[in-house]
C-alpha cells in the first residue's frame, strides 16, 4: 500500500490489490456529441414554438367551432356581435380553462376570431343589405354599422389585391 501525503492533514491512500496480470481494459472514450451552433438551436426552438402555437390554434378553433356551430357555420356565415371574444373567454374559464382544454385563452381565441372575421365570406356577410349581427347562439342582436360595411369593403378589396400578387408570384416561379 502506498501512502501519499498531500498538504498537511490530508492523506490519499492507493490500494494495490490488483495483480499486474489482471489488467483491466480501459473503457473506450465516449464520442463527443456534435456541437450545436447557437443558430441551429435557435432555429429548433423556433420550430418547436411554431408547432406548439399551431397545435393550440387548431385545438382552440375546434373547440370554438364545435361549441357554437350556429355562429361559426362556413356555409351560412353571419356577422358576430361586437365583444364576442369576451363571451368566449368567459365560457373558456367556466369550462375549466387550460387544465381542461389544454390551450391558452386570450391569444388563441383572438387568433381564431381574427382568422374567422378576415375571411372573404365573413366580409361579404357584413356588406349585405340590412345585415344583422348575431350572438354566439345565433340570435340577432343589432345591425351592422355603416362604418363596418365600409371597412369590410376596403378589407375585401385588399384581399383581392393580395390574391392577385400571390398569383403573379406563383406564375413567375
Amino acid at each position: 500500500m502506498a501512502t501519499i501525503i498531500v498538504k498537511k492533514r490530508r492523506t490519499l491512500t492507493l490500494n494495490r490489490t490488483a495483480s499486474p496480470e489482471k489488467k483491466e481494459l480501459p473503457t473506450p472514450p465516449k464520442e463527443p456529441k456534435p456541437a450545436i451552433s447557437g443558430e441551429a438551436r435557435l432555429a429548433e426552438n423556433n420550430r418547436r414554438q411554431k408547432e406548439e402555437r399551431n397545435r393550440n390554434y387548431r385545438e382552440c378553433k375546434a373547440w370554438v367551432f364545435s361549441r357554437w356551430p350556429e355562429s361559426f357555420d362556413s356555409k351560412n356565415v353571419k356577422p358576430l356581435e361586437l365583444g364576442v371574444s369576451k363571451k368566449i373567454i368567459e365560457e373558456y374559464d367556466r369550462v375549466g380553462g387550460y387544465d381542461v382544454l389544454g390551450f391558452g385563452r386570450t391569444l388563441q381565441v383572438s387568433r381564431v376570431l381574427n382568422a374567422w372575421t378576415r375571411r372573404n365570406a365573413y366580409l361579404r356577410a357584413l356588406m349585405q343589405e340590412e345585415a344583422k349581427r348575431y350572438d354566439l347562439n345565433g340570435n340577432p342582436v343589432g345591425d351592422v354599422s355603416p362604418e363596418h360595411v365600409v371597412s369590410a369593403k376596403e378589407r375585401l378589396e385588399l384581399n383581392k389585391q393580395r390574391a392577385k400578387k400571390q398569383k403573379s408570384k406563383e406564375k413567375e416561379a
